[in-house]
């Protein structure tokens, strides 16, 4: 396969073959590419020309003269700056986002290229899901043309988010994606759970570990006994209990407030890092979220302003502590809160009690520099969704 980039375009062509395809236009000419000797032979007219390239035969010199001519200058150079900061370390320019880099920063003329590119890779240049509430599902058609359907193979270290969806396993389907070395901690208890989902409560086994070892930590710093209450779940309880969770803020909330609840704080099906078995949520038990949320952005609850007003009163400050707490620990065991305040716009959700296991260095090397797990994978995420931590070392020590 060749590709090709010119102002923006993306030109591919099987060798072999007589097609090109120009930004999933196809083009069709006389004869196919050849591989001869090891090199490549093609109709240099006709993919210079789907480049907007002017051809000409020199008949008296057999020779060949290609012209192309740039209206604006500043396009021209901005394209070659894209261009150049492929291979950078710290850049992390990737092939596939060519085209979005340049329509990016397009639109915004003065922002430094390794930021495009950056933000690019955020995917902050495009829109999030939006109304994903009970049993509605995101089209097939915007999942295609926006999002990463992550699959047991490429699925990045802890990376799924509003732009990448890993499916949890279907037992009706027999697919979807069940992470290794699984432990059962135990079942939830009514009292801690909003929905009706009667299920296990499965983590992998060193992430339990290390997230009990934090626990303890802060158990005996605050007297409060905090646990894992929610970890991996298979594709129809993870969907149910959103489902009942959203149902409930809706109730307590009301329809509008419940929706902004339910998208800032829960976990939506399928774009959320449970799915990986390395990321759980921790409180005394669930219902306190809301309270929490409430508390935190001056909102009524008028279906529970009871039992909220027991919650100010007894746990919003200890719950403020402990989320401090969370951050400041988590590093020491390889954590990292997977939606930290203060990382909404990247992230698309607050959380201080969801926490992800990505190991020391990498925890590390997010808390030295204050990035998010998206942050993180913008510089050093490679295309194979594999993280390079060894060009990350290089950089940090380098900053």
């Amino acid at each position: 396969m060749i590709v090709l980039t010119s102002d923006g375009n993306q030109i591919y062509h099987k060798l072999e073959t007589n097609e090109i395809v120009v930004n999933d236009e196809k083009f069709v000419f006389d004869v196919p590419s050849q591989v001869i000797n090891g090199r490549t032979l093609g109709p240099l007219r006709a993919i210079a020309e789907t480049m907007g390239a002017k051809v000409e035969w020199e008949e008296k010199t057999n020779s060949v003269t290609i012209e192309k001519s740039y209206e604006n200058k500043a396009a021209y150079e901005m394209t070659k700056k894209i261009i150049g900061a492929f291979g950078q370390d710290g850049v992390n320019a990737k092939p596939e986002h060519y085209r979005r880099y340049v329509e990016f920063a397009q639109k915004n003329p003065s922002m430094d290229i390794a930021e495009v590119i950056r933000t690019v890779n955020l995917n902050l240049d495009i829109p999030t899901y939006v109304g994903y509430g009970p049993d509605e599902e995101v089209s097939k058609a915007t999942f295609a043309e926006k999002y990463n359907t992550l699959t047991e193979e490429n699925w990045p270290y802890t990376l799924i988010n509003p732009y990448n969806r890993l499916v949890p396993y279907n037992y009706e389907t027999k697919t979807g994606y069940t992470p290794d070395n699984l432990t059962i901690i135990h079942r939830e208890a009514p009292e801690q759970r909003l929905g009706e989902v009667d299920a296990p409560l499965e983590i992998n086994e060193r992430t339990c570990e290390v997230i009990e070892r934090m626990n303890a930590k802060i158990r005996e710093l605050t007297g409060f006994d905090i646990r894992i209450t929610r970890g991996w779940a298979d594709y129809f309880v993870d969907k149910a209990r959103y489902n009942g969770d959203y149902s409930m803020a809706r109730y307590v909330f009301g329809s509008e407030q419940g929706f902004i609840f339910a998208d800032t704080m829960l976990s939506v099906p399928q774009f959320n890092d449970m799915v990986t078995g390395k990321t759980a949520l921790l409180l005394c038990n669930e219902s306190d979220l809301r309270f929490y949320y409430a508390a935190e952005n001056n909102v009524q609850l008028p279906g529970d302003t009871l039992l909220y007003d027991i919650f100010l009163k007894d746990k919003y400050q200890l719950y403020r502590q402990i989320a401090g707490l969370i951050q400041e620990l988590s590093c020491e065991e390889g954590l990292v809160v997977r939606y930290p305040e203060g990382k909404k716009h990247i992230t698309g959700k607050q959380n201080p009690f969801i926490v992800s296991d990505v190991g020391k260095e990498i925890a590390q090397i997010m808390k030295d520099n204050n990035w998010c797990l998206e942050e993180f994978a913008a510089y050093f995420c490679r295309s194979d969704y594999e993280f390079d931590v060894q060009a990350a070392n290089r950089v940090i020590h380098n900053l």
